[in-house]
């Protein structure tokens, strides 16, 4: 089971956060553990300091990023597994595969390639924000959509979008 990172700095899950209550949550954290604090401490004390530092890191890392914590999300509720994949089968549109296929192509041949890049993920893309408010708090439906658009922007980056 995957460490619970939004309880660890007092938050509830969510895909947006405060990002700067999460660097001040961070930074306290920080303080508290930080090795230099423990230098004349028993060596269990210094351990668990560097343990816990290296937690807070970790945390702090997958929550800044709104793409690491969108995929931290989707794993937290067993939607992606370890690796960022579906562990069941999430519908990103007959259309949008078949767009996919032939984007490729024509990414190779289009006289203006940013212009097409840009209107992809234009039309692809264009619910992700509404889906991203819809899942507060979330649930186990509201995340498949986010997770859809989130394996969208995965095949998208892939074509430099």
């Amino acid at each position: 089971m995957k460490p619970d990172y939004f309880s660890y700095y007092g938050f509830e899950p969510s895909l947006e956060l405060d990002e700067n209550e999460l660097r001040r949550r961070y930074l306290e954290k920080s303080r508290q553990f930080h090795p230099d604090y423990y230098a004349h401490a028993h060596p269990d004390e210094q351990s668990a300091a560097l343990l816990e530092t290296a937690f807070n890191n970790t945390a702090y890392n997958e929550l800044k990023d709104r793409e690491k914590r969108t995929a931290y999300l989707l794993q937290l509720f067993g939607i992606l597994d370890e690796t960022g994949s579906p562990v069941e089968r999430v519908d990103l549109g007959q259309d949008f595969l078949s767009a996919m296929m032939d984007a490729g192509e024509e990414l190779e041949t289009h006289s203006d390639a940013e212009a097409f890049r840009q209107a992809l993920a234009e039309k692809w893309l264009a619910g992700e924000e509404c889906a991203r408010q819809k899942a507060f708090p979330p649930t186990r439906e509201t995340l498949m959509d986010v997770a859809k658009y989130y394996l969208r922007r995965k095949y998208l980056s892939r074509l430099g979008v």
